[in-house]
């Protein structure tokens, strides 16, 4: 449909996202500069184009474009969400921070916003345990089943020596996802603090 009708934003634009979502992040930004001529002054055309470059983790061009769109837009819950993962990816914990609470406070019922702050919160140099695990607890609350952020949470419930609730989520983990490595090493050293074999 898009090499039939090339001017047509829509057809182009749905091109683009099936890209996206497809996870082919480098067609689709070489599709997006083709299109470019057409399409660039189109909010959508700057979102789009954003995405493919937050997909194929080239987080400075991503910053540049979503800032753009967050300025104009700034109740699109999305753009901010992207925007902070973009910042805590390029080691802006402050900004990440910034925009991921924003993004929580236009749409406070995504949990993977409160699993994304608390990476961020954890991330720092200061210990701030005790508000990841908030998030992540709000995060489960809303999403029971995110495997993610059970793991998270378990690390911070073993970094307060909480044991006990570290090692029960960290069972639920390795029990859903058996080939994760990390949490059968992660459950294995809660075992021995708690002086299992």
């Amino acid at each position: 449909a898009a090499q039939i009708d090339p001017a047509s934003a829509p057809y182009s634009m749905r091109l683009a996202e099936a890209l996206i979502l497809w996870e082919h992040y480098g067609t689709a930004i070489e599709f997006l500069h083709a299109v470019k001529p057409r399409f660039e002054t189109m909010p959508d055309y700057q979102y789009k184009l954003g995405l493919a470059y937050y997909g194929a983790h080239r987080f400075p061009q991503a910053i540049e474009l979503l800032e753009g769109i967050a300025k104009e837009r700034p109740q699109l819950d999305r753009v901010q969400f992207f925007l902070g993962n973009s910042y805590s990816s390029t080691g802006d914990l402050s900004k990440a921070e910034l925009y991921l609470r924003k993004a929580i406070a236009l749409q406070p019922q995504n949990g993977s916003y409160y699993a994304a702050l608390a990476q961020v919160l954890r991330k720092g140099n200061e210990d701030r345990t005790s508000e990841a695990i908030a998030n992540l607890e709000k995060a489960l609350a809303l999403e029971p089943g995110d495997v993610e952020s059970k793991h998270a949470l378990a690390l911070c419930y073993e970094k307060n020596r909480d044991y006990g609730r570290a090692r029960e989520l960290l069972e639920q983990v390795v029990a859903a996802k058996a080939d994760l490595t990390s949490a059968h090493v992660d459950l294995a050293r809660v075992y021995y603090k708690m002086h299992k074999k």
